[in-house]
């Protein structure tokens, strides 16, 4: 997970954009105890440089102002497998908070967990969860549980 996350802004042939679908499940405050459901309004999806990477977003439920993104990069953009955090196809795996007015990023890397993914390539949807503990800043932790069906992009 090393590798720099590519931005939405950086333009290619292969890029898609807005997708659409769900993202669902919980974050949990580790540090706090406190469980909030992940409910994504809006998704980006794209297979930039021949990577398969996507993400969701939301209000923060716990910083006003704010919002919150799940991301998850993979090496290929025909990714279907079941991976742990760590394996090396696993480019970027995070929950972030993300300040509306230019403030900055909290990023909470993910250290534990697994991703599972179904990938109808070349065909558009992919499905799957996300189930990984992330930490990054502060006394903050979270464990994400999020099921994802991403149908066209």
């Amino acid at each position: 997970m090393s590798s720099k996350p590519l931005s939405p802004s950086e333009t290619s042939e292969t890029v898609k954009g807005v997708a659409t679908g769900t993202m669902k499940g919980n974050i949990t405050n580790l540090h706090t105890e406190k469980k909030y459901p992940f409910n994504s309004t809006w998704i980006w999806r794209d297979e930039l440089q021949g990577t398969l990477r996507f993400h969701g977003t939301m209000p923060d439920p716990e910083r006003e102002g704010r919002t919150a993104l799940l991301a998850l990069q993979l090496s290929q953009k025909d990714a279907s497998d079941n991976y742990e955090v760590g394996d090396k196809r696993i480019l970027l795996l995070d929950y972030s908070s993300i300040s509306n007015s230019g403030g900055g990023e909290l990023s909470f890397k993910a250290e534990t967990g697994t991703v599972g993914i179904q990938n109808s390539y070349p065909q558009q949807p992919i499905n799957g969860k996300l189930d990984f503990v992330a930490s990054g800043v502060l006394e903050d932790r979270y464990h994400v549980e999020v099921i994802f069906d991403i149908s066209q992009f």
